[in-house]
């Protein structure tokens, strides 16, 4: 006969052979426990590993038929008692479970007491019991502080208010958010009256944050919820629900709402134009850790950000690429001719990026998107760069929002990028389309009229109609990025035909909005680039 254990004390736990018992007990395949209650509950939680890889049976009278850990609790006379091994997790009625288990139910192997068997647990790798640990300590703190710091912060900074309002914006994309965020902050957190508070809720669609960092550095000027305070205002909400107004809730959700109908960009553009409150401005300490960064990168002195759009990242944040959006896409390769000129400037360029299609093998180019990317240093990256040079896409914001200049390539879709604001010595290059019907390209006009006739399926309305993008070669993009470079080095000569040209295309648009009854804003008011105007003035018919 087995070696019967009985050890109902924590004396009797400390007598016995740990490093005996220990080893019976990893031999075992088959384990009833008896007794469905916070003991038991706490060692299936704490060594999940050791049990799952057993026949694990939990008795308990008292609680049949419900569940603990994701095991099934049963009734004594339901239980298989040809097993290996039985624990009694009770310390008060260790003799009658035992006397039960004997007389009863015919068992006659090995049992161990509570206080034993946790002393024996303790032989085992104690990394999820370390995790559990940590899991109810937080718990019980945050329990604690609700009950007792919650309400009085909440009382102390909040009480004053008559009404705190709550707004959510879209928070899944770059561009979106800046643009619900300008119009939240020139329409409602500017105009608030004294007795309210007004506070945002990002709302996340899809994997995560476009850019976590980008909340929480915003939220020193506009309170909003973030990683910091979310428990705070879980708990307030719910407590001090009658304080609460969401009639307006969802005025800059970018769900709901078209804000393109509603917001006009000189709002966007007296947001953020305004340096007495600046949206995104670091501290001393985050200055210093991304001049350490910059370092470890190997980055030393003026760099420029350089960005290919492609549908990596709509894939992992939405689980699909957009068709919509593939028509902005870029091939990152096609800056090589553009890098090899920063080289000769001593300008260093930094692929930019979160989610992306593979790594980029080109000289003088650091790939910070596949070897250093953080969401603070998209923030940082993006703000004191020489310039950002890339395809359209809700990364470029980040520059904007820190008055980075912009050299937008590859654009299309003109009438779809009020959602930032641009300024004068912004430039950009489109896309040119070609007619494969009328076999030639197209001019602007003739892009606008199609562009506006396609709306949000330009895809599938383009290959209706025969209309092919034509990508922009390597010498093109090298033109706009020199042109960019000469301009804020003070050397760039704008000659008399490009003046009379730019002019033509600005007059051109602004006539072409006025005949159609467009809005304004709706459309890219800068330059063309100087070199691809040139090249090009068949467009300006």
């Amino acid at each position: 006969q087995q070696k019967i254990i009985c050890q109902n004390s924590w004396e009797e736990g400390i007598k016995m052979n740990l490093e005996a018992e220990f080893e019976r007990l990893k031999t075992c395949s088959r384990i009833l426990i008896w007794g469905g209650g916070y003991h038991t509950k706490e060692a299936l939680r704490f060594y999940k590993s050791f049990f799952r890889e057993r026949d694990i049976q939990i008795v308990d009278k008292n609680k049949a038929g419900q569940s603990i850990e994701g095991y099934k609790i049963i009734a004594s006379d339901e239980a298989d008692y040809s097993i290996d091994y039985v624990v009694i997790m009770s310390s008060i009625y260790h003799d009658e479970i035992e006397y039960a288990l004997r007389n009863r139910h015919g068992y006659q192997g090995a049992v161990i007491g509570l206080y034993a068997f946790r002393r024996v647990l303790l032989k085992l790798d104690s990394y999820e019991e370390c995790i559990g640990h940590m899991e109810d300590f937080v718990s019980h703190m945050e329990q604690g502080i609700a009950s007792y710091s919650y309400d009085y912060i909440f009382q102390e900074n909040y009480s004053v208010y008559k009404k705190i309002r709550l707004y959510a914006f879209w928070a899944s994309s770059i561009g979106e958010s800046v643009r619900y965020l300008s119009a939240y902050y020139e329409t409602v957190f500017k105009d608030k009256a004294e007795d309210e508070y007004c506070l945002l809720i990002p709302y996340i669609k899809g994997n995560d944050f476009a850019n976590g960092q980008f909340i929480e550095v915003v939220s020193r000027t506009v309170p909003m919820v973030t990683y910091c305070n979310c428990h705070f205002w879980e708990y307030a909400v719910k407590k001090y629900r009658e304080r609460f107004d969401l009639t307006s809730y969802n005025e800059f959700n970018g769900i709901l709402v078209d804000a393109y109908n509603q917001f006009d960009e000189r709002i966007i553009n007296r947001t953020f134009c305004d340096k007495k409150f600046p949206l995104i401005a670091y501290t001393p300490e985050e200055r210093k850790m991304a001049e350490y960064k910059l370092r470890q990168m190997g980055v030393f002195g003026d760099f420029v950000c350089i960005f290919a759009r492609d549908n990596h990242y709509l894939q992992h944040q939405y689980g699909q690429a957009y068709g919509i959006n593939e028509i902005r896409n870029m091939d990152i390769n096609s800056f090589k001719s553009a890098v090899d000129y920063l080289e000769g400037q001593g300008v260093k360029a930094v692929r930019m990026g979160k989610v992306v299609n593979g790594p980029v093998n080109l000289p003088n180019c650091i790939d910070y998107a596949a070897d250093f990317h953080s969401d603070f240093m998209d923030l940082y990256l993006c703000g004191n760069c020489k310039f950002y040079a890339g395809s359209l896409s809700g990364i470029v914001a980040l520059a904007q929002l820190q008055s980075a200049p912009v050299v937008l390539l590859g654009v299309v879709q003109l009438g779809i990028h009020n959602s930032i604001p641009y300024r004068s010595r912004d430039i950009y290059v489109p896309k040119k389309i070609y007619d494969k019907n009328k076999k030639r390209f197209l001019n602007f006009t003739e892009i606008w009229d199609a562009e506006m006739a396609a709306k949000d399926k330009i895809s599938k309305y383009y290959g209706e109609h025969g209309l092919e993008f034509i990508e922009l070669g390597k010498e093109e993009i090298k033109e706009a990025i020199v042109e960019m470079n000469d301009k804020l080095d003070g050397v760039y000569q704008e000659d008399e035909q490009e003046k009379e040209l730019q002019k033509k295309y600005h007059l051109l648009l602004e006539n072409w909005i006025l005949e159609n009854g467009y809005q304004y804003s709706y459309f890219l008011h800068i330059d063309i680039s100087g070199s691809f105007i040139k090249k090009n003035t068949f467009m300006l018919a």
